[in-house]
C-alpha cells in the first residue's frame, strides 16, 4: 500500500478539522475554570474552606 505526500496531507487536514472544535471547546473550558478560580481567590481573603 503506497502512501503519497498528497494523500497524507489530505488525511492529516481531515483529522485536524475533526479535532479542532473539541480542542477549542476544551481550551474555553480551561479558560472558564481559570477565570472562576481567579475570581474566587479574591473573595476568600482568609482561608479556603469547603462548604
Amino acid at each position: 500500500m503506497d502512501i503519497t505526500v498528497e494523500g497524507f496531507t489530505s488525511w492529516m487536514f481531515k483529522g485536524l478539522t475533526f479535532l479542532l472544535p473539541f480542542l477549542v471547546a476544551g481550551y474555553f473550558f480551561q479558560l472558564y475554570n481559570a477565570y472562576t478560580l481567579w475570581h474566587l481567590s479574591f473573595e476568600c481573603t482568609g482561608q479556603w474552606q469547603i462548604l
